[in-house]
């Protein structure tokens, strides 16, 4: 958690709940991954980097969204965490 910067006490408790959350769904998300045999050696910091590059397109004319090709590690750290693929 960065400095806060926050000068009233409902934004810097605001402040302190998110963090309390981001903080409780890296550590699920961690221990998911260590039970994954793929997976079990991943710091956050990589799972972090794999994930934020997946991509989803959304077409106004269609009827479904298109999900861009995932990568082995990326399919390796979605099937550890139980997310299933949309295709």
């Amino acid at each position: 958690m960065k400095k806060i910067g926050l000068h009233t006490r409902n934004r810097t408790s605001a402040r302190i709940l998110i963090q309390f959350i981001a903080e409780i769904i890296m550590r699920e998300t961690m221990t998911c991954l260590r039970d994954s045999k793929d997976c079990e050696n991943m710091t956050w910091r990589s799972v972090s980097d794999h994930l934020k590059t997946i991509v989803k397109i959304s077409f106004n004319s269609k009827r479904y969204d298109a999900l861009a090709t995932l990568s082995k590690c990326q399919r390796d750290i979605t099937a550890a965490l139980g997310i299933k693929d949309n295709k």
